[in-house]
């Protein structure tokens, strides 16, 4: 029910309020009163088309205010099912102000669309014209007149009508969507198999990614990795049930672990001081990890790490010292020793290499492992040349003696003499 009615600025109005009583309502005036835009201000309340036009020259905007009562319980949960705010007494207040190109529109002061307004509206008001008696002509209409005439009496019946009617259209949807021929289904299980082939063989790389399209409804879906083993993965949105009207994204991400190498010295001569420089290189593949980031986990125990423009770190140990690596597992670490004068006698402790040289490479396992250098000064031959004259008398038996300045280990007797 209409209670009252409030316009301004609008056509010919400049400001009028009007009250409504209960029962019949009469407007009555000359041709050209305004009554035609009293009832057009209604229907602008409503969500009418509204132009420029019908705002009254010299104004800025036209106002149109209206305060409806729900006259019976339906008309109350039609309305609050439309998340629209109901006084405590079924009261609504509705309110459109009309700009040249455009309009806000409030009821019970919250915004809401001009489509929003002619939902309340179709609910609240019935306006009837010339030629209105064709409307039950309509069928839908018919249904509804049907309906108001019977009352309240009838709205809970109707309710549940609805209600098991939508279950009986939901079940026979889904009936219908599980009756597949035999053909149907085997060209979905088709596309099924093959979005799956394509996502197995994508062999994704960093920032890639590989959609899959088409897939039949209400399939459960899993998607899983092949890890290897110097790789550990969190993943998000791996499994679920598709549903057509959405879309979803499994994501993985991988980390590569990190694994401890321990470079150690050793020297056969335990009193040599002498320091050795290492070098070692990381490889990645045939790729040079020239990343510094690399190489902050190292323990380097109060020693210097040093690394160069080729991702390289250097280091120095004397005898019965190490140093501690934190390394991707994975990768090809190549150990070199630069050590003038000696033999390298390299081994290792949980993983396997190839020395070449000083030089030994492995494959940084996952378990933490050594590589031990050992080293001895190499051995030379000195070539001691008796030179005279072939006389009578000349050289012939002279004795020779060699003498070590220091003792040098494995050495000391001086063995082998040709």
């Amino acid at each position: 029910m209409l209670l009252s009615l409030h316009v301004k600025n609008l056509a010919l109005i400049e400001e009028e309020e009007i009250s409504f009583g209960a029962g019949l309502n009469i407007l009555t005036g000359e041709t050209g009163a305004g009554k035609s835009v009293v009832i057009g201000s209604i229907g602008l309340a409503l969500g009418d088309r509204a132009d420029a036009g019908i705002i009254r020259t010299g104004a800025e905007y036209a106002l149109i205010e209206a305060v409806f009562a729900a006259d019976s319980e339906e008309q109350k949960q039609r309305i609050l099912a439309m998340d629209v705010p109901l006084e405590e007494d079924g009261t609504l207040f509705i309110k459109r102000r009309i700009y040249p190109g455009r309009s806000s529109c409030m009821v019970s002061g919250e915004t809401v669309s001009v489509r929003q307004l002619r939902e309340i509206g179709d609910v609240l008001i019935d306006v009837y014209g010339q030629r209105e008696n064709q409307r039950l002509l309509r069928k839908e209409n018919q249904l509804l007149t049907l309906d108001e005439f019977a009352g309240e009496k009838t709205v809970d019946l109707r309710h549940r009508t609805e209600k098991t009617a939508r279950k009986l259209h939901e079940l026979e949807s889904a009936f219908a969507e599980d009756d597949l021929d035999e053909s149907q289904r085997m060209r979905e299980l088709d596309l099924c198999r093959y979005e799956i082939s394509e996502i197995e063989s994508a062999n994704l790389k960093d920032g890639e990614e590989r959609k899959a399209k088409g897939l039949p409804a209400n399939v459960t879906y899993s998607v899983t990795e092949e890890i290897l083993q110097e790789f550990s993965t969190n993943s998000t949105g791996a499994a679920g049930t598709y549903d057509q009207t959405k879309s979803y994204t499994a994501e993985f991400t991988n980390t590569r672990k990190k694994a401890d190498v321990t470079v150690k010295k050793q020297l056969t001569d335990t009193t040599d001081s002498n320091k050795f420089p290492f070098t070692v290189t990381l490889k990645d593949g045939s790729t040079t990890i020239s990343d510094y980031e690399v190489w902050k986990n190292a323990q380097d125990s109060g020693r210097k790490l040093v690394t160069n423009e080729q991702g390289q770190v250097t280091f120095e140990l004397h005898h019965n010292e190490e140093q501690k690596l934190t390394v991707p597992v994975g990768t090809t670490m190549i150990i070199e020793e630069s050590a003038d004068g000696y033999t390298a006698t390299v081994e290792a402790e949980h993983v396997t290499g190839v020395q070449d040289g000083k030089k030994y490479t492995i494959q940084v396992p996952a378990e933490e492992s050594s590589v031990i250098f050992t080293n001895a000064i190499s051995a030379k031959k000195l070539r001691i040349r008796k030179t005279g004259d072939d006389s009578p008398g000349g050289l012939a038996g002279a004795v020779f003696s060699l003498e070590a300045e220091e003792s040098i280990e494995g050495f000391t007797d001086l063995t082998g003499m040709e």
